[in-house]
């Protein structure tokens, strides 16, 4: 294999590997809005809650589906009954 046509394949293998890079990143984003709306479920402030619900209706998440169901629960006391 001549000189000129490794560098051709080294730089594809490159490319290949920036774009890879891209994607992985682009997931990893996404999953970690999605961890931090789901953990802003949780919050006290009724404000902090709907934002997080809007961020994941924006994201199309189901993964949330258990949390956004826990949330629309009326609160209860130690003993499980209705405050």
């Amino acid at each position: 294999m001549g000189n000129g046509r490794r560098r051709w394949v080294l730089r594809k293998i490159v490319l290949i590997g920036a774009g890879l890079l891209a994607v992985a990143g682009a997931l990893a984003a996404i999953y970690v809005r999605e961890e931090l709306a789901i953990a802003a479920l949780r919050s006290p402030d009724v404000e902090v809650r709907k934002a997080a619900a809007r961020t994941l209706a924006d994201l199309g998440t189901v993964r949330a589906i258990p949390a956004l169901l826990e949330g629309a629960r009326p609160p209860t006391d130690a003993r499980g009954d209705p405050r």
